[in-house]
C-alpha cells in the first residue's frame, strides 16, 4: 500500500529515506522518482505547522549511505524550515524503461512506518485515515502497471483536484476513470459473461450517479459527493485490475 516517513528536512530540501531504499535498492537508482503525497510538515516540537495535502514525484538522489528524495520545490513553495519534519506517503516508484514509464508499487497491500522517535505516536494515532490515502495512489500505480495508463492519469487528476478542495472538479476525473472502464469491459471479459454484465451495469450506473453530482441543473458535488466518487472508482480499480 505505502511508506509513511516523517523526517527532518535538511538544508539542501531533502529527506531520509533510508529504510525504503534497503527494501528496494534494485529500483531506487539515480534519475528515478519516487511517487508521494505531501501530507504535512512538523515543527521541531512535533506540532503541526502547515497541511499541504498535495501529491508529487520527488527525485531520487543515490547515496548508498544516505539516500534521498529532493523536496526543495516543495520546501520553496511553501517555505519549509531545515529541521522541520516533512510527512510523506511513499506509494510508487517511477522509472524510465527504453522510454516507457514503468510503476512500481511501494508495499504493496500493506502500509509501513519510517518516523523519528518522538512523532510516531502522532503518525499511529491517524494511521487508519493515512492508509486511505495510500491505498488510492497504489491503485494509481496499478493502473500504470497494467497499461491502463490514460485511466490511471484521470485518476491521479481527480486525487490532485480533491487535494485542492475542488470537489466537482475531482468527481469530473473520477467519473472519466469509471467511463475508461466501461470502454475497457466492452472489448475484455471479467471472469464470466455474466459477470462482466454485471460489472457493466454496475459501471453505467456509477457513471449516472458521478454525472448527477454536479453535471446537471440543480445538482451539486460537495465533499461527501467527492469521497464517495474516490471510494467507489478505488474499489472498482483495484478489483478490476487485480482480475487482469
Amino acid at each position: 500500500m505505502s511508506m509513511i516517513i516523517v523526517k527532518p528536512v535538511d538544508e539542501k530540501g531533502c529527506l531520509n529515506i533510508q529504510k525504503l531504499y534497503e527494501k528496494y535498492s534494485i529500483f531506487l537508482k539515480e534519475g528515478t522518482r519516487v511517487m508521494c503525497f505531501f501530507n504535512r510538515v512538523f515543527n521541531e516540537n512535533k506540532k503541526t505547522v502547515k497541511k499541504l495535502n498535495e501529491s508529487i514525484e520527488a527525485k531520487f538522489i543515490e547515496n548508498q549511505y544516505h539516500p534521498k528524495i529532493d523536496l526543495m520545490p516543495m520546501r520553496k513553495k511553501h517555505g519549509v524550515a531545515k529541521g522541520y519534519y516533512a510527512e510523506i506517503i511513499a506509494s510508487n516508484i517511477v522509472l524510465e524503461e527504453e522510454g516507457k514509464k514503468i510503476i512500481v508499487p511501494v508495499f504493496p497491500n500493506e502500509i509501513t512506518l519510517d518516523c523519528d522517535y518522538g512523532i510516531e505516536n502522532v503518525i499511529k494515532s491517524e494511521i487508519e485515515i493515512l492508509k486511505n490515502v495510500g491505498r488510492s495512489y497504489e491503485t494509481i500505480g496499478l493502473l500504470h502497471e497494467r497499461g491502463l495508463e490514460k485511466i490511471a492519469e484521470d485518476f491521479r487528476e481527480a486525487m490532485v483536484k480533491l487535494e485542492e478542495s475542488n470537489y466537482e472538479g475531482s468527481i469530473n476525473c473520477f467519473r472519466k476513470v469509471i467511463e475508461g472502464f466501461k470502454k475497457y469491459t466492452k472489448d475484455h471479459q471479467i471472469e464470466t459473461k455474466n459477470r462482466t454484465d454485471a460489472i457493466r451495469d454496475f459501471l453505467a450506473k456509477t457513471y449516472h450517479l458521478m454525472s448527477n453530482f454536479g453535471m446537471h441543473a440543480e445538482t451539486k458535488g460537495f465533499f461527501e459527493e467527492a469521497i464517495l466518487s474516490k471510494d467507489i472508482t478505488t474499489a472498482v480499480s483495484e478489483y478490476i485490475t487485480k482480475k487482469m
